[in-house]
Order: structure tokens, then sequence, then C-alpha cells
């Protein structure tokens, strides 16, 4: 509903299912983000096609897009804190809180984002009129954390939303 009201491009969300090791979703645009709260540490990932990214950022901006620029870049950083903010209420609504870092941009054609700990990822699919999207969600328990050394907190038992995780980005351009 966010990127519907935000973007005016309808957006549905398919079923979620665990990434798989060699499962990679190629993308053009990501935006990631580190998130932390007293029960767990994780990553957010939104990966982006170009023709679908440029769109979405036409119905945020209402004006034409044709290019990847810096400004229309930050758009993918804007989209994670719009999420990240409604996943913020829901929590603070619970009684517990939810840190995020400053997002990350990565750009570059064909890329995939891998999360560089032993926790599963969940992917959640969208499909929108120009194609399809993913956000790709990491969490790992705040006990794992201080043990798994594939973490940047490696033996630290809380850590901050910018320490929350590591990634790896695989270039898949020619």
């Amino acid at each position: 509903r966010t990127l519907e009201s935000s973007c005016g491009l309808s957006v549905k969300p398919g079923k979620p299912f665990l990434k798989t090791d060699g499962v990679g979703f190629e993308a053009d645009l990501s935006g990631v983000l580190g998130i932390t709260s007293d029960g767990f540490t994780g990553l957010l990932a939104i990966c982006f096609p170009e023709a679908v990214f440029l769109r979405l950022m036409e119905g945020m901006l209402g004006e034409p897009v044709k290019q990847i620029t810096p400004d229309v870049e930050d758009g993918a950083a804007e989209i994670l804190n719009m999420v990240t903010g409604v996943a913020i209420k829901v929590m603070k609504d619970q009684g517990r809180t939810l840190q995020r870092a400053i997002p990350s941009i990565i750009k570059g054609r064909n890329h995939q984002i891998w999360q560089l700990c032993k926790s599963p990822t969940l992917v959640i699919p969208f499909t929108t009129e120009v194609g399809r999207f993913y956000m790709q969600i990491t969490i790992q328990p705040a006990e794992a954390t201080a043990t798994d050394e594939t973490t940047t907190q490696a033996a630290a038992p809380k850590a901050s939303a910018d320490q929350a995780a590591r990634v790896l980005v695989v270039d898949r351009s020619e």
C-alpha cells in the first residue's frame, strides 16, 4: 500500500519464499539498510530492475524519469525509509523498538545482493504492470549475532543498525 499511494502504481505482493543458495535476483538498483531491535539484527534490501524503478520514480516525482541519475537513485533509499517507517510504527504499537541505519544504494546492471550470515533470507516478490521487483529480509536473533563471526558485530551483545549486516554484491554485468 505504501508504494501504491506514494508512486501511483499498482503493486501486488507475491508469495514470500526463502532464498536458496545459488538463486539470486538480478537488479539494476538496490537499496540496502541494516535494522536492529532488542531481539534481532538484520538487513532489508529492495532490488529493482531499471524499468520498474524508473516507473516507480515517475509516479513518486510526478514527472517523466528516463534514466537513473544520482538524484533519482535516492528514491530507492526513500522507498526503504517508507517501508521501515511502517514497520517501526507496527513494532511501537506492540511495545517494541526498531532502529534503522541510513540506507545504502547499490547501482550496477544485473547485480545481486547476498547476505553474509547464516540466517535464512525471506524474499517477497512484488509485481507491477512494468515488471517485478524483490524485497529481501534477513533477520538474525540477537543471541546468534554474538557468536556468528560472519556479521560485523561478532562478539558484540548489541549492535547499532549501522552495524547490523554485511552484504556481498555480485556484479553480473558484461
